[in-house]
């Protein structure tokens, strides 16, 4: 059997790619090499230099284009305040961004400290899908309505961040119906298996970045000692998984000891967009959020462009300053000097 020329081969990708387009639409086949000059991935800032590091680069940390991230931790590791920030940081380009409270919790006051824009922010809560569904006859939205609705905001791809805090609180309608008993096995694996398809087919209408919040469980058995609530069905929906726990870091004086924030520690897990299994580092101080400068310091500090020595002293050019605090403070107060340690640091870490 003859071999085919490659003219050949070429007129008969050609009459391919017209029945293709002919039959299902333009752009419905193409070549690999067009797809990857044509399609541009943007990225949200998390608000942490080390976060953003891990997942790729200044800036590159959280990706937009219908993808989804999941952030999972322990009660109290920080996943709220991160994505706080993510939306911050997007509200810095003036965008709009929704955030899908199920937990009720959020804190506005902080929030707006941290630089989150209550005027770009849209709130949804129970009581506005009380109001939305037109219930009545009760005080609880079940999880079915609230990944309904979920589903219609992604659609609209009106938002570019939604954030959903969290599927952990999410519960079947059953279980608000008739109680307790009602509830039955894996009656929440179920609830979130056809929430994930739903919400898969949103995402090919979204052109954003969505991120869910995630807590850890304790298992009922002993061969997996934590558990992710929700099933397995949200892990396949993930293109970016970040895990976070905590460090307290407590200052002693001589009366009492007071904790005035928490040590934030974590890896990327998980990531079809970026090197996976990274790890990174930032400090959260209670009622501002994440500290940008502690960790500009700490990296600067490992690649010699601050001199730290003994008694807490560290040294910058002519600037001689002890303990961290200070270092700190100067930095905030000098975004210039801050932004020149910044880059000085990241010219070393490429």
């Amino acid at each position: 059997m003859a071999k085919k020329t490659k003219e050949k081969e070429s007129e008969q990708t050609k009459e391919l790619f017209a029945s293709m387009e002919e039959k299902f639409g333009k752009g419905t086949i193409v070549r690999a090499s067009d797809r990857k000059h044509d399609e541009v991935l943007e990225w949200i800032s998390s608000g942490s230099l080390t976060l953003d590091l891990a997942c790729g680069g200044v800036g590159k940390a959280i990706p937009k284009g219908g993808r989804c991230t999941c952030l999972l931790g322990k009660e109290g590791s920080g996943k709220t305040t991160l994505a706080l920030h993510i939306i911050a940081e997007e509200h810095k380009k003036g965008n709009l961004c929704c955030f899908l409270d199920v937990e009720n919790s959020i804190d506005l006051a902080y929030a707006e400290q941290i630089g989150v824009n209550l005027d770009l922010l849209f709130l949804v809560d129970r009581e506005s899908l009380l109001r939305h569904y037109k219930v009545t006859d009760r005080e609880v939205i079940s999880g079915e309505e609230w990944l309904e609705f979920l589903c219609e905001v992604l659609k609209s791809d009106l938002y570019p961040v939604v954030i959903l805090d969290s599927i952990a609180a999410l519960y079947p309608a059953a279980e608000i119906e008739n109680g307790i008993q009602g509830g039955r096995l894996a009656g929440v694996a179920s609830m979130m298996a056809r929430g994930y398809r739903a919400v898969n087919a949103a995402l090919t209408m979204y052109n954003g970045a969505f991120v869910y919040t995630n807590q850890y469980r304790m298992s009922p058995g002993n061969y997996i000692p934590i558990i992710e609530p929700g099933g397995e069905a949200w892990k396949y929906l993930q293109s970016l998984k970040i895990e976070i726990y905590k460090k307290v870091d407590k200052e002693k004086t001589k009366e009492e000891t007071i904790s005035h924030g928490i040590i934030v520690k974590g890896k990327v897990t998980k990531s079809k967009v970026c090197i996976p299994f990274r790890e990174f580092e930032y400090y959260i101080k209670f009622g501002s959020g994440i500290i940008r400068e502690t960790e500009i310091i700490d990296l600067a500090c490992q690649y010699g462009i601050i001199k730290k020595g003994g008694a807490g002293w560290y040294t910058y050019g002519d600037n001689k300053i002890q303990g961290e605090d200070a270092l700190i403070k100067l930095l905030q107060d000098n975004p210039e000097m801050c932004a020149e340690i910044e880059e000085k640091t990241l010219l070393n870490i490429e």
